[in-house]
């Protein structure tokens, strides 16, 4: 479900909320359960790339070309660490991810619970 919201006397500013975890799009600010959570420069591009792209699949090599804006050679370990430590930092249990699911066989996707909003405030 998306909703858009204006904002009086400044500009929108897009907020993604996928069931404990909001993301504050021009802040650059996360929070899990109402507690900030730090990323890194590339993690957070990583799951911006996600967000505005929920549910559609990516294989490796289209997620490294567009964040990472190089080819992919399919020898580097740079995505799945990425991958890995910001499914810690955002998910319940990173073993069973609920958001950064892996499609076996195709790639990678962002899951949206039903009651998952964007939102311009």
């Amino acid at each position: 479900m998306i909703q858009l919201f204006s904002h009086q006397g400044g500009t929108a500013q897009k907020v993604y909320r996928l069931d404990a975890l909001t993301v504050y799009e021009a802040d650059k600010r996360i929070f899990k359960n109402g507690l900030s959570v730090h990323l890194t420069s590339k993690e957070y591009q990583l799951l911006l790339f996600f967000l505005h792209f929920p549910g559609q699949i990516f294989s490796k090599g289209t997620l490294y070309e567009c964040v990472w804006e190089e080819s992919y050679l399919g020898v580097d370990n740079t995505l799945m660490v990425h991958l890995r430590r910001l499914r810690e930092k955002i998910e319940d249990d990173p073993a069973h991810p609920q958001y950064l699911i892996t499609i076996r066989g195709l790639g990678y996707k962002l899951q949206t619970p039903a009651n998952a909003r964007l939102t311009d405030v």
